[in-house]
Order: structure tokens, then C-alpha cells, then sequence
């Protein structure tokens, strides 16, 4: 009887060994599987939701929206929108359609309403004084119209429309009548005293008259540049474009 070595005998159960091999090496390809593509699916699911649009919707609108999809709301900061209504989103972030996962919240920027400010007084002032103060409440100019008043200096602002004090929408147009004087009419002439020589040059346009002659006088106790003396007088009545004398201090 011919006797085969141990391992000659045992070779059965190297299949067996095989099969286990490839059991536990296909079981660890599909638990790496599962682990990879799978589970990531699984756990994912019921738990993203996708952005709705809350645009145009006042706040409470886009809450009562975004808690039926499992997400809530920030508001980040409010501006000013003209002819937009206070209270309503004109931003948000994520956008629409956008996956988030449930639970975070949707940023928004919402609408103040239109800016309102008030027409500052402009009556009696140049139409470039007008200018300025209007834009430092954010207005600006609008139409023109002109006027005949005795009681202001040519080219000022005798009334406005919105008239002083009313409350406007910002970046409103203001309109304008300003004072225009005949040339044949008779001009009251200022109080030019005190002043300094570039104020009375302005004042003179102002009313249609000219500076003339200039004379210069020491007075130490003066401002250089002062108007001491003027001819003709304030209050004489003279012709438009008539041409005002005066005497200014100098210093030593």
C-alpha cells in the first residue's frame, strides 16, 4: 500500500480555505461598497431640502415657506428701495433651488421702503446755494419757472414746490420759481457795510447792480478787506446795472 505525505492528503481542504478566502474578500468589496456609494445616500436622505424663493415675500410669508421645508430665515441688513413696500425680501442667499441640508437658515436682505427726507428752506438763496442744499438732502433741481418779486434780489429763490418743510421721497425733483427783475425797473440798493469785498461783489450781482470804484483806507481795527463806505447809500432807489463806489480797509 503506497502511503501519500500529510499535505498530499489534507489538499481537500484547500478548496475549502479558497472558498472562505474569496467569501470573506467578495464581503469586504461589498462592505467598501455599501460604505462608499451607498450609505451616503441612505443617510442623506429625508435630511436636504431644496431652496424655495422667498423673494417679494414679507417676512412672515417666507417664514411660514421655509419651516415647511425644515429651514429657517436671517435677516442680514434692511435698505432703502424706491416704490418697493417696507418689510419685503429683495435678496436672498442660497438661491432657488439651490440643496442645503434641513436646519440652516436662508439670508436675506429686505426692503426699508423709499427714503423720505424734507425740502430745506430755499427762499432767498442763489440757485447754486439751492443746488447744494437740495443734494445734501438728497433732492436735486427740477423745473424752472420765473417770477416778478420786489421783495428779493434778482436771481434767488422766491418759492419752491414742495414748499419748505414737506416731507418727499429721496431723489425727488424740486421745482423752482426764482425771482427775475425787468431792467428798466428801480433797484433798492443793499447794505454793503461790514462786509468783505468778495461778499459784496456776490451781494451786488445778486441785485443786479455793479462794484465800481474801490478805494482803500487804513482802519487797523478792521478785518482787511472790509467795506466801510458806500455810495450810493443803502436803501436809495437806482437803476439796475448801476455801479456801486466804495471804500475798503487796509492794514498798515
Amino acid at each position: 500500500m503506497r502511503i501519500y505525505p500529510n499535505f498530499i492528503r489534507e489538499r481537500p481542504n484547500l478548496k475549502k480555505i479558497a472558498l472562505v478566502f474569496y467569501f470573506f474578500f467578495f464581503l469586504l468589496i461589498f462592505v467598501f461598497l455599501m460604505d462608499l456609494i451607498v450609505m451616503p445616500i441612505v443617510t442623506r436622505h429625508g435630511k436636504e431640502s431644496v431652496v424655495p424663493s422667498v423673494l417679494n415675500l414679507t417676512l412672515e410669508e417666507a417664514k411660514e415657506i421655509l419651516k415647511k421645508k425644515g429651514l429657517g430665515l436671517r435677516v442680514m441688513s434692511e435698505k432703502y428701495i424706491p416704490n418697493t413696500p417696507s418689510g419685503v425680501i429683495i435678496f436672498q442667499t442660497p438661491d432657488p433651488e439651490f440643496i442645503i441640508k434641513k436646519g440652516r437658515r436662508i439670508k436675506v436682505v429686505v426692503s426699508k421702503g423709499t427714503k423720505l427726507t424734507t425740502v430745506p428752506d430755499l427762499k432767498g438763496v442763489s440757485l447754486r446755494q439751492a443746488e447744494i442744499m437740495l443734494s445734501e438732502k438728497d433732492l436735486k433741481i427740477g423745473d424752472i419757472s420765473w417770477t416778478a418779486n420786489d421783495s428779493f434780489p434778482e436771481n434767488v429763490v422766491v418759492f419752491s414746490t414742495p414748499s419748505f418743510g414737506a416731507a418727499v421721497p429721496a431723489g425727488l425733483s424740486i421745482h423752482l420759481a426764482v425771482n427775475q427783475i425787468s431792467a428798466s425797473e428801480v433797484v433798492i440798493v443793499p447794505n454793503f457795510l461790514g462786509k468783505n469785498l468778495q461778499k459784496a461783489y456776490k451781494l451786488a450781482e445778486d441785485f443786479g447792480l455793479k462794484i465800481g470804484e474801490i478805494k482803500y483806507k487804513v482802519d487797523n481795527s478792521l478785518l482787511p478787506r472790509t467795506v466801510i463806505e458806500q455810495i450810493p447809500k443803502p436803501g436809495a432807489e437806482v437803476d439796475r446795472g448801476t455801479e456801486i463806489e466804495l471804500v475798503v480797509s487796509i492794514t498798515e
